[in-house]
């Protein structure tokens, strides 16, 4: 399940949604990396948020991680700079000046993070591990946004 808002509180957001689930308020804890978990509970969470729009997707049983980002990118060509792993998919694939493409990148590599647990890590690798899929989630309401969602497959 996957909602996206336009909200000012995000985690908010997010533990109101859990709670709703689950039929109680969540506890959540945090893995060394920062990954974000429910203590005694099978139901997987994973929120971003880009301003006011914030993306929260559950699964009960798999793995997820999710990002959200705007098109628009201020500086993308000094982003992908610092990024080692985005730039040299850029610099292969994609006409740099081309803000949508490299934010779809973008989102997928850091929902791929997430879901590994691993965290942004640099060099970003964009090669989606054989236990994930990773789909574009579109975004009706924030249309000059893109996010990505990582989930691990069913087995």
């Amino acid at each position: 399940m996957i909602w996206a808002r336009d909200v000012a509180d995000p985690r908010g957001f997010a533990r109101d949604i859990l709670a709703r689930e689950l039929g109680y308020e969540p506890v959540i804890v945090e893995s060394p990396t920062g990954k974000p978990s429910l203590a005694n509970a099978d139901l997987a969470y994973n929120m971003s948020h880009a301003g006011d729009v914030c993306v929260v997707a559950l699964a009960y049983g798999r793995a997820l991680g999710v990002d959200v980002e705007p098109i628009r990118v201020t500086d993308p060509i000094g982003r992908a700079r610092d990024i080692a792993a985005i730039c040299e998919v850029a610099l292969g694939i994609l006409d740099i000046d081309d803000p949508a493409t490299f934010a779809r990148l973008w989102v997928r590599a850091e929902a791929i993070c997430k879901a590994t647990g691993a965290g942004l890590m640099f060099p970003v690798d964009l090669t989606v591990p054989a236990h994930l899929v990773v789909h574009e989630v579109v975004l009706p309401a924030a249309p000059d946004h893109v996010a990505a969602l990582a989930i691990e497959r069913f087995p």
